[in-house]
């Protein structure tokens, strides 16, 4: 009986989105076998450019691992000059190192080794190599009884845009001699017999999405591997529909359309769940005449479904919506608990990298009970700082519902949630924003955050959030937009985001709020958290950071800024421009003079 072997998609990609960053011969490594492991510095993350020096600091994912990312038998003396896992420079950036698996790694007799893991490290660790995502690298090891095994080793993404006319190298190897067929949309390329090794170069010619597809078969096993390329066709130039604005407009429960400001960029397709995450000829954005916006409206959508999707730019980016309301995070959403946000939807793992937007195009809307009711005074509030993680063991919005007593005991008739917006990581204060407009999940869903801010209403309680807009970190989609992986600096061009940061407390990028672009966001930001949520007022962190007057040290950044006052009383006026009676709180340790002109301001 012939005897049929699938590999998965999801392996696929675990193996070839690394082996661009590491290569190991031979191509199908048994736990047994003498191997040669090669480090390209130039790919990943690039973090060990130019050092000549480097390091491995490597496991094992075992049977007895417990997670995709629990390493075992873990060999390297981290930030050591360690001769075990020192490796040998070749140059072009490159770097081999070479030993027996079960020797090298102490490989008991009763375990079973499913990959190899990986980061490299300068001398003292200062310097690290991983994926361009900042996560370790993989790399897999066979069973000796394994079948027929392929190894898509070029190209090594999963999907690309090309040019007509380029050439793409396709390079497979298999572990036994077998027939080998290559087919571009189901029209046969390429085929080989008795066969280990298929080399050849791709043509693009036809505009459009191909699927390449390479059978490798013995008579007794198949194997499929898999990559699709896309010739980009014209663009369209077309303006926005009237009521669209940037982010996601909903049309209808079966339709979207989705606008991005993102000046200079070349073109951008929408992938998501709706293509398999493919940029599809059916979903190149349209371009405004000005060629500052990428729109698309998507259509036969499913009422009621939640679907995730990403900006695909020039090729190379892959970002959420900046305007997102919610976003699923690979790196910390598996580490939230179901008891804290129930029925929370799962990163398309293996599909796409980084952070992901989710919308749907029917969300209920919370049921306010409380519309109508006193405040206090600017002069009367007494604030309680609060960070839902530390206050509460269990981090959740629900559980606060019953401490509410506890601090109207206390005398508070105002509580100041510490950063609740999207921000990196889980366990943070909330001061290193990634999105600004999307509820971070680690305290649970939006109805209860809602829920919260209603029963404090009743109980004559105001709401405060603490809203960080002098800076944005490396996850911020704005961020990406412009920026250079290499330097890890935001790019010239850049709307939104300094080049350099105008006041030395600055971390992560520093925000231009002179730009039309960064005061656009800006305003919706605040309009948002007043009107979806009902806060009752902002407490601006590090406000005399928002600033474009360049400083060196606290007194020339403290010192009187005319420029400053007009950004800080443009903020405020969006504010009450939507709730009159809106808080405008300023951490501001700055000149007097100017603090009394935004007092009597306020």
């Amino acid at each position: 009986m012939k005897k049929t072997i699938f590999i998965t998609l999801c392996l696929f990609l675990a193996f070839n989105l690394q082996s661009q960053i590491v290569s190991v011969t031979p191509y199908f490594p048994t736990v047994n076998d003498d191997i040669t492991i090669t480090y390209d510095a130039t790919k990943g993350n690039a973090g060990l450019v130019g050092v000549t020096q480097a390091y491995m600091h490597t496991g094992l994912i075992t049977n007895q691992s417990t997670t995709g990312n629990d390493w075992k038998n873990i060999v390297g003396n981290w930030g050591k000059d360690d001769p075990k896992v020192k490796m040998t420079y070749i140059g072009n950036n490159k770097h081999i190192i070479s030993f027996n698996i079960k020797n090298f790694y102490n490989v008991a007799a009763n375990v079973t080794v499913n990959q190899m893991a990986f980061v490299f490290r300068n001398v003292d660790g200062t310097k690290e190599g991983k994926t361009a995502d900042l996560k370790d690298i993989f790399l897999n090891v066979y069973q000796a009884s394994s079948g027929l095994l392929s190894n898509l080793a070029s190209p090594d993404v999963k999907s690309q845009i090309v040019n007509n006319g380029d050439s793409i190298r396709v390079l497979l190897y298999t572990s036994k001699l077998c027939t080998v067929s290559v087919t571009d949309n189901g029209q046969q390329i390429k085929q080989l017999a008795n066969t280990k090794e298929l080399d050849f170069q791709l043509k693009a010619t036809q505009p459009g999405t191909h699927k390449v597809l390479i059978v490798s078969t013995n008579n007794f096993e198949t194997v499929k591997d898999s990559f699709y390329y896309t010739i980009n066709k014209p663009i369209i130039t077309e303006s926005l529909p009237q009521g669209i604005e940037p982010g996601i407009t909903v049309l209808s429960d079966t339709s979207v359309v989705f606008a991005l400001y993102a000046p200079y960029k070349q073109y951008a397709y929408v992938i998501g769940e709706f293509n398999d995450w493919l940029p599809d000829e059916s979903y190149f954005m349209k371009r405004t005449p000005d060629g500052n916006t990428w729109w698309l409206q998507v259509d036969k959508l499913k009422s009621g479904v939640e679907y995730a999707f990403q900006y695909f730019i020039d090729g190379n980016l892959k970002i959420g919506d900046p305007y997102s309301h919610k976003v699923l995070d690979p790196y910390n959403d598996s580490f939230i608990d179901e008891k804290v946000y129930p029925g929370l939807k799962q990163y398309p793992y293996g599909q796409t990298t980084g952070y992901v937007t989710v919308f749907q195009t029917d969300s209920p809307e919370y049921d306010w009970k409380i519309t109508d009711y006193a405040k206090p005074k600017n002069t009367d509030l007494v604030i309680y700082e609060l960070l839902v993680r530390d206050f509460l063991a269990d981090h959740k919005y629900q559980t606060l519902y019953d401490t509410l007593d506890y601090l109207v005991n206390l005398g508070v008739n105002a509580i100041e949630l510490m950063p609740v917006n999207e921000f990196e990581g889980n366990n943070s204060w909330g001061y290193n924003p990634a999105y600004q407009l999307a509820l971070d999940k680690y305290y649970g869903p939006p109805d209860e955050l809602k829920k919260f801010i209603d029963l404090c209403h009743s109980k004559g309680i105001v709401v405060l959030f603490d809203m960080v807009l002098n800076h944005a970190c490396g996850q911020c989609p704005l961020v990406q937009l412009y920026f250079n992986n290499k330097t890890g600096e935001v790019l010239p061009q850049s709307p939104y985001y300094n080049v350099v940061a105008k006041h030395p407390f600055n971390v992560c990028y520093d925000m231009n709020h002179e730009s039309p672009a960064s005061q656009y966001f800006v305003d919706r930001v605040l309009k948002h958290w007043i009107n979806e949520f009902h806060f009752d007022g902002y407490r601006f962190d590090l406000s005399k950071g928002i600033t474009q007057k360049y400083s060196t040290n606290d007194a020339q950044m403290a010192a009187y800024d005319a420029s400053r006052i007009k950004l800080l009383e443009r903020i405020a006026d969006v504010c009450w421009s939507e709730n009159p009676e809106f808080y405008v709180i300023l951490e501001h340790f700055a000149d007097n003079m100017k603090k009394k002109n935004l007092h009597q301001k306020a």
